[in-house]
């Protein structure tokens, strides 16, 4: 059994966060494109 400490957990949601981030960039970057095109 590994032992599950406080720095594992917090390196975990650390990791999710940061994945979250990176793909609301993608969906923004990617709306803001969309909005963009349909104002030209």
């Amino acid at each position: 059994m590994v032992k599950v400490t406080g720095n594992t957990i917090s390196f975990a949601m650390t990791i999710l966060v940061a994945m979250q981030i990176k793909i609301k960039n993608r969906l923004d970057k990617r709306m803001d494109f969309i909005l963009f095109y349909n104002i030209q």
